[in-house]
């Protein structure tokens, strides 16, 4: 095993609680799957003392020194409401302060909109990164030299990493457990916290499901919540018509018109993202065959390589290293 990582948070007052909690719950989870605690926390301020979250939850900090911190440690700066972000942003010790430490630590990361801080101080002219949605835009306003990727959970660039909306820090903690302890502490880590052990940093900060759900005026947000509940069974359009309590071609207008897709091949396309989740989390690809709807092994390899390009082993065997 490698030397142990020390972890460490830049706090300001009113940063997002989550921001902070859900990456130190991934790393201590992952501790708890290795010998020794791989993962030490530490949490940092300009000045040290007690820092309030944006929830009012007070978190003890050290005063940010360079002494503290080597090559082999990871800085994670976390994001915040707009006037907290704009507090923060003004200081420009913090400012100083985060790029001293990013030069003599080995990895660079930041939560939401705390890409904002790393931008501020310089790090990211010239990389990818990512922030949450509502500011994307805005990221890409203020400093046109970073290459912004709007609905990417999270980017990595070399050392720097940043991620999407709140709980894609946790996306990106696992991410980073992968690469320090490997596929197997992640997993397990994933399974402790109950999340997806990976949702790939390319995947959209939007599911198909959720936009799918909240397509014009909802209408038919428990259809297909049903829908994705119900997955393993054979679903037809008919029977989607009549949980409607609609005609089958007036449900094929509609559903058409108000989500985009066709009942059958939005189907289709749910049953393929589950289908890529459940192999993401290293389920064998018979179950998973099963588990979203498929009557043969054949006909779903068939199905999914029509939809991604590549068979489901090939797909697997590829998460599997990445």
């Amino acid at each position: 095993m490698e030397k142990q990582r020390n972890i460490i948070f830049f706090l300001y007052p009113g940063f997002e609680t989550l921001d902070m909690a859900g990456p130190t719950s991934v790393f201590h989870a992952a501790n708890g799957r290795t010998k020794a605690a791989f993962y030490q926390h530490h949490y940092v301020s300009l000045s040290g003392g007690e820092i309030v979250s944006n929830a009012g939850l007070p978190v003890s900090t050290q005063k940010a020194s360079l002494d503290q911190v080597g090559p082999n440690d990871t800085l994670i700066v976390p994001g915040a409401d707009r006037w907290a972000m704009k507090e923060g942003l003004a200081n420009d010790q913090i400012i100083q302060s985060i790029r001293d430490l990013a030069d003599k630590v080995g990895r660079v990361s930041s939560v939401c909109s705390g890409s904002f801080f790393l931008a501020a101080s310089g790090l990211l002219d010239g990389k990818r990164a990512t922030t949450h949605w509502e500011a994307t835009s805005e990221l890409e306003k203020q400093y046109p030299n970073i290459l912004v990727e709007p609905d990417a959970l999270y980017t990595v660039d070399g050392r720097l990493w940043t991620s999407a909306g709140v709980s894609t820090g946790i996306d990106m903690a696992l991410a980073m457990v992968k690469v320090d302890l490997g596929l197997d502490v992640m997993r397990k880590a994933a399974q402790r916290l109950v999340v997806h052990s990976k949702r790939a940093g390319s995947q959209s900060q939007f599911s198909d499901l959720l936009i799918a759900q909240t397509s014009g005026d909802g209408q038919f947000s428990d259809l297909i919540v049903w829908m994705s509940d119900n997955m393993s069974a054979r679903i037809t359009v008919v029977e989607l018509a009549n949980r409607c309590g609609m005609s089958e071609r007036n449900f094929h207008r509609k559903f058409t018109q108000t989500v985009g897709d066709t009942p059958a091949k939005f189907l289709d396309d749910l049953r393929m993202q589950r289908a890529k989740e459940l192999l993401d989390a290293g389920h064998l690809i018979k179950a998973v065959s099963h588990d979203v709807g498929f009557r043969s092994e054949s006909g779903f390899r068939n199905a999914f390589e029509a939809q991604f390009g590549l068979s489901p082993s090939v797909y697997s065997s590829l998460n599997s290293i990445s």
